[in-house]
């Protein structure tokens, strides 16, 4: 099942994060600017995009849903580099463990 065909009460809810993976947001956070560069991020959110908006698919026929999906495709990206910023100070901040 698709996430937008889930029942109404999981509209707000996380749904891959438990609870108590959700009080450790940031080794999340981490671990996927430590798989992901910024700029292999942007190509597969643009690809996504593109593919939904280029190809036969009756849910994107009218213009409103396609300036949709561009508005939501811009605002992900200025949330993934808000994201990307928060966890490079997050790295910078952190203290240097010593080698004994």
């Amino acid at each position: 099942m698709l996430y937008h065909q889930l029942p109404p009460q999981f509209n707000n809810t996380p749904v891959r994060l438990s609870n108590k993976e959700a009080k450790h947001a940031g080794k999340f956070i981490q671990t996927f600017f430590g798989a992901y560069h910024l700029h292999e991020i942007r190509r597969s959110l643009a690809a996504l995009t593109e593919i939904a908006l280029t190809t036969n698919n009756t849910h994107f026929e009218d213009a409103k849903e396609r300036d949709s999906i561009l508005w939501f495709y811009y605002e992900l990206e200025i949330f993934i580099e808000a994201v990307w910023y928060q966890n490079q100070s997050t790295i910078k901040s952190k203290p240097k463990k010593k080698n004994k």
